[in-house]
């Protein structure tokens, strides 16, 4: 056994264990209905846009500063190649160079900087879901938690009320850091369910 599939299965056990011993309270559920689930589902949605636009404005700011050069290098090759692709076939530029061997030549030089560009945008892109986490994390920490709008936790109290409420911060900075397409496609899912509720009710009516 791969000891990943060990540590796995021991970390399963150790949550069960403390379970067992410290955490008795089942979690009781809050009353929904259609109202109250669309106000959650909205709401979600709603701190999720503006995390993602703060996000946008900040790495903008932070990142595109160190992107201009590259822009700059990759525009004026691009117009160079442009330029010599307009000329007719078999002509032969300064220095005796031809025409082909001149666009070989640009595309030699176009090549490092769009790679470079490419793991620039990369590492951006690496920054943002970084910080998206933290922002959600953050959201999550200072009151606005996914899970304390359909748990009544009241029931809780000492190391379960902790530990729940620690997991919600999670749950809910993922949620969150995963924008706003993610809890997009949930409300997408439960759309979807009451219509095939409704086309049930009508089929047995």
């Amino acid at each position: 056994m791969k000891k990943e599939h060990v540590m796995m299965a021991g970390l399963a056990l150790g949550i069960a264990l403390i379970a067992a011993l410290f955490m008795t309270a089942n979690l009781t559920f809050a009353a929904l209905n259609l109202s109250s689930v669309s106000q959650i589902l909205t709401n979600l949605l709603f701190v999720a846009l503006v995390i993602e636009r703060a996000l946008e404005v900040y790495i903008t700011a932070y990142r595109q500063p160190g992107r201009a050069n590259f822009d700059v290098n990759i525009k004026r090759i691009s117009k160079e190649i442009e330029k010599v692709n307009k000329m007719p076939d078999g002509t032969t530029l300064a220095g005796g160079i031809t025409k082909e061997d001149k666009l070989l030549e640009l595309a030699a030089e176009l090549k490092p900087h769009a790679e470079q560009i490419e793991i620039y945008k990369s590492h951006t892109r690496v920054l943002a879901l970084r910080a998206g986490l933290v922002l959600g994390l953050l959201t999550a920490a200072v009151g606005y938690r996914a899970l304390g709008t359909v748990v009544e936790a009241g029931a809780l109290s000492g190391f379960q009320l902790s530990a729940y409420a620690f997991i919600d911060v999670l749950l809910t900075g993922g949620l969150l850091a995963g924008g706003s397409k993610g809890i997009h496609s949930l409300t997408q899912v439960f759309g979807n369910y009451l219509d095939t509720l409704a086309e049930g009710a009508k089929a047995t009516s």
